[in-house]
């Protein structure tokens, strides 16, 4: 397992891939950019995390520069970004990225499509900023788990677009109405109005493999799912595994299959300078 959590929210397709050989294009400059960005070192010790987009900005806690990079290019999972320093993937930050009042209220005013491109956009500007990302594209034929409807039907709740999630997932600055996931340490997954798109990204990380949507689910869901990390049937207590907590409480299933997938190849990162 690479990681516990991860980012990453809205998986929306972003840039085509190029040839690992020559120049990498260079990204499509973005409308708006954050006018304040706070980046801290996190030594909680703490294993749950979270991140996502705020009112204002972009919100995470307790991640690795990794997985921001990864959720910036709409890279699948950790395994997909080579050239990464160790520290990349070890030290926990802290990041919170406000916009100005009238650039959050003409993001918001995007479609959720073009709001999803355009806050990638804004953190692949971030990460060039401030750790002085360099990266090229490539494609990569790897093993991968198609997550699809399980026989039966799915046993997700839609989102009520209404619901304030007052007791929901708390974020640094409130929690927002929805959008937001948590995954902790102890195999928990907790989901607030988010698409399946969302859900296979971070099942990626517990599977160690990349896992397409297949559902053909368009809604954004509310949902928890617990599981296993370590499941053992001699142990009178033992949970079911996540293979089984997913069938069992969601109604879908991982098939097992290959694609041709977006991989990253990090040619230069530094840690990020000061605030």
């Amino acid at each position: 397992m690479y990681r516990t959590a991860a980012a990453f929210l809205l998986a929306l397709a972003m840039a085509t891939a190029s040839s690992v050989y020559g120049q990498s294009p260079q990204p499509t400059a973005p409308k708006f950019a954050y006018d304040i960005v706070s980046i801290r070192p996190n030594n909680s010790g703490d294993g749950s995390t979270s991140m996502g987009p705020s009112a204002n900005g972009y919100t995470a806690k307790n991640i690795t520069v990794a997985w921001l990079i990864e959720y910036a290019y709409n890279i699948k999972m950790e395994s997909l970004v080579s050239g990464l320093p160790s520290w990349a993937t070890s030290d926990r930050l802290n990041l919170e990225a406000r916009m100005d009042q009238d650039s959050a209220a003409a993001i918001n005013k995007l479609s959720k499509e073009e709001k999803a491109s355009e806050q990638r956009r804004m953190l692949q500007a971030m990460l060039a900023d401030r750790f002085h990302l360099q990266v090229q594209h490539t494609q990569k034929e790897v093993p991968v788990y198609a997550l699809v409807v399980a026989k039966g039907g799915t046993r997700l709740k839609p989102a009520d677009p209404n619901d304030p999630y007052g007791n929901g997932i708390k974020l640094p600055q409130g929690f927002p109405k929805s959008g937001v996931y948590q995954m902790t340490a102890d195999g928990k997954f907790v989901a607030q109005g988010i698409p399946i798109s969302m859900l296979a990204n971070q099942l990626a990380t517990s599977v160690d493999r990349l896992v397409v949507d297949k559902t053909g689910l368009t809604g954004n869901y509310d949902f928890t799912m617990q599981w296993d990390q370590d499941p053992d049937p001699s142990k009178p207590d033992a949970g079911p595994s996540l293979f089984t907590a997913l069938q069992e409480q969601l109604g879908l299933k991982l098939e097992s299959t290959k694609d041709n997938v977006d991989a990253l190849i990090v040619t230069h990162v530094e840690k990020a300078s000061d605030n």
